[in-house]
């Protein structure tokens, strides 16, 4: 006779159209809502987030907010499963529910889970490369005040990788910007 396995019950809200999504996947799998979410969980857990993300999941965040209407979805877990949640969110600073629906959205649109720490690396990542284009900015205005007294093939090439540094730069701000806006956001998800 086996023993059964103890449950525990978790609760997280999730938009209509999120919870939409998330049963089809269940559905596609021929699992409940309760297993799927449970299954996902754990191979989260295990460190199987590659394998998340090459489902093929076609969808993607877009940026603006989400309405604000949300959906509750009763998920059961085991004990192991529910404490090994518990010390993930312990470890990432955050609530189940912030936990469960990040893991939900990653699969869903395949971005990363970022915790605070990693919130504000990348943040601060950003901010240096805003001061590097600042400075990068002085120095093209320093050559200018100072072109007439240089060559004026290197006065222009200078500008030149300059300029291309700088659109660089900002490309990349703007690339990180809006990772970390749709990482963190509960912006609208639609099919891609």
């Amino acid at each position: 006779m086996t023993k059964s396995r103890k449950l525990e019950r978790l609760e997280i809200r999730i938009t209509k159209e999120e919870k939409e999504r998330w049963q089809k996947l269940a559905r596609d799998d021929n699992s409940n809502m309760s297993h799927w979410t449970r299954h996902v969980i754990a191979m989260a857990l295990n460190q199987l987030s590659e394998e998340i993300a090459q489902k093929n999941v076609k969808f993607k965040s877009l940026n603006r907010p989400d309405e604000t209407k949300t959906e509750a979805i009763k998920v059961y877990l085991t004990s192991s499963e529910a404490k090994a949640l518990d010390e993930v969110i312990a470890a990432k600073q955050m609530t189940r529910q912030q936990l469960i629906v990040k893991l939900i959205r990653s699969f869903l649109i395949g971005n990363a889970i970022l915790d605070k720490e990693d919130t504000k690396t990348l943040v601060n990542a950003n901010s240096q490369l805003r001061s590097v284009g600042i400075n990068l900015n002085q120095i093209a205005h320093a050559i200018n005040a100072k072109a007439d007294d240089l060559d004026d093939n290197l006065v222009s090439e200078s500008l030149k990788t300059i300029r291309n540094t700088s659109a660089a730069i900002d490309k990349q701000i703007k690339a990180t910007s809006d990772f970390l806006r749709q990482c963190n956001a509960r912006n609208r998800i639609t099919v891609d």
